[in-house]
């Protein structure tokens, strides 16, 4: 990163003159052939992202770098099956998947609130067929709040492609966000500590601020949507965009927890950009305007962001072994705040179905956040191409999906 730096920010006459059309289309390209250099694909992809993804790239490139093309080449048929699984369980009247069904009912015509496009009934049909085929896959997170937003900005960076909208999902979900994200909410509280021990850190004078005013409690609320929403909701798009683009783009040089790494460097760049407003407050009810993550933002602020979420050195460098470090603690912390105030093994009536995703006893033999999942077919049936037909009965479909399990410890202890 040092090298990057070197040339991009200290003399930006030795700046590589980088274009989508050329160069882009060329590291894309090595990348589907598995022929490239980290640092070399590292530093292009940097001084790419600074430029912004092209409208008509951004599904290659998302799709590309992800993995994701591949996934659903490897799966044809799958997506359409867990859509059919879902309608089947809510058919035959399963309480959960019809309490699932009116929860993402309610959430799909404000999912494009933010946006400025005419959500068509079909548009609306994609998003809630996406939302069933994970709730299907993903038992244990299944739906929840908030996904119905991350699920439509995808479907709108890709032109509304279904199924390739799916596997970017799936991807983010599976491979990108850690686990713990939506377990039981433990990734959220987490983020919660880090992001506001990370403001102390690098941008004492917004906290201290904050702390003269009582206005932690704002400050508490807009990073819970961060969270929760991935800067998605009530965000400049401009925003989301470096997120994404960061996200789908270097999961090919970082482990998860150093992709997740650039969300920390955006939240932390947001508040650099936003703190000369937040310490003209004078009284709490004036930050509410101070931190308008809905304003439209000049090219001048985006770019500021982007050079620090990519090229950031010195006393602002955010590194990534102490971040990861301090996510891993403060998970623990919260963890093993539960298991003391909560125990399974007390309580001799509940009885744990090994069928189940989750094992009731996880509580009581986690002792780091690491979490084992594992996706496997049911019972799978042999059909070509795993393709959908007609004559398959709905207990074929559902014995041939694929879904989410976690280890049982109880299994293993008997």
């Amino acid at each position: 990163m040092k090298a990057i730096k070197n040339f991009f920010i200290k003399d930006k006459k030795k700046k590589p003159d980088y274009h989508w059309e050329k160069e882009g289309k060329d590291l894309l390209e090595k990348i589907k052939q598995n022929n490239y250099d980290k640092e070399e694909l590292k530093k292009v992809l940097s001084i790419l992202l600074l430029k912004d993804v092209p409208k008509d790239l951004v599904t290659d490139f998302w799709l590309i770098c992800s993995g994701a093309r591949v996934r659903m080449n490897q799966n044809k048929g799958q997506y359409q099956k867990l859509v059919k699984a879902f309608n089947i369980l809510v058919k035959n009247k399963h309480p959960f998947y019809l309490h699932l069904e009116k929860k993402i009912s309610i959430d799909l015509n404000r999912s494009f609130n933010q946006s400025k496009i005419n959500a068509t009934p079909e548009i609306i049909n994609k998003l809630r067929d996406i939302l069933y085929a994970f709730a299907v896959r993903n038992v244990s997170i299944n739906y929840c709040q908030g996904l119905n937003s991350i699920v439509a900005y995808i479907l709108r960076m890709t032109n509304f492609k279904e199924e390739e909208s799916f596997y970017l999902f799936l991807t983010l979900m599976e491979n990108i966000l850690p686990y713990d994200y939506y377990l039981f909410g433990l990734g959220v509280q987490a983020e919660l500590q880090v992001i506001n021990i990370l403001l102390e850190k690098y941008e004492p004078d917004i906290i201290n601020h904050l702390n003269t005013l009582n206005g932690t409690i704002i400050l508490y609320s807009y990073i819970t949507q961060f969270v929760t929403s991935l800067l998605i909701f009530k965000m400049n798009q401009n925003i989301s965009d470096i997120l994404y683009n960061c996200f789908f783009g270097f999961i090919l040089l970082e482990d998860k927890d150093e992709v997740f790494y650039f969300f920390y460097k955006i939240v932390i760049a947001i508040f650099k950009l936003l703190k000369k407003d937040i310490l003209k407050c004078k009284v709490m009810n004036q930050l509410k305007d101070a931190i308008n993550l809905e304003k439209e933002f000049d090219k001048k602020s985006i770019n500021s962001i982007k050079e620090y979420v990519l090229f950031e050195e010195g006393k602002n460098k955010l590194d990534s072994n102490y971040v990861k470090q301090l996510r891993k603690d403060e998970l623990n912390k919260i963890i093993k705040d539960i298991k003391c105030k909560f125990n399974f093994k007390n309580l001799d009536n509940i009885k744990c179905n090994i069928y189940y995703p989750i094992c009731i006893e996880e509580w009581n033999n986690v002792s780091s956040p690491e979490f084992n999942v594992t996706y496997e077919k049911i019972n799978s049936i042999n059909n070509e191409n795993n393709i959908i037909n007609n004559e398959e009965d709905d207990e074929q479909i559902l014995k041939d999906i694929i879904i989410e399990r976690r280890l049982h410890y109880c299994k293993n202890n008997k």
